[in-house]
């Protein structure tokens, strides 16, 4: 019997915001108290926040997901969906985005 990997997935929100330095992405999450990101682009935005849920994740039982579908968002966020593989992070395989 093949043993499952930790794989989780955690909705977070992205805003984004116009700031006095140039545009940047807050990464947030309801289910995740602790997790704050920001980053300058989508791409970096997504692989700091990866990281950010891996270490606040370091071992289970791991906090039940919201659903998202109830959260109130302003105009300039949106809802993603980030998927991590745990052992990926544990072990430091994961890939560079």
């Amino acid at each position: 019997m093949m043993r499952r990997r930790p794989v989780v997935a955690y909705p977070v929100i992205f805003k984004y915001v116009d700031g006095e330095a140039g545009p940047f992405i807050s990464v947030r999450s309801p289910n995740l108290p602790g997790l704050v990101v920001g980053a300058s682009d989508a791409r970096c935005a997504l692989r700091d926040t990866e990281a950010g849920i891996a270490r606040l994740l370091a071992c289970p039982p791991y906090p039940a997901v919201e659903n998202p579908n109830a959260w109130r968002l302003a105009p300039n966020e949106e809802v993603v969906l980030v998927s991590v593989d745990l052992d990926q992070w544990r072990h430091g395989s994961w890939v560079e985005l």
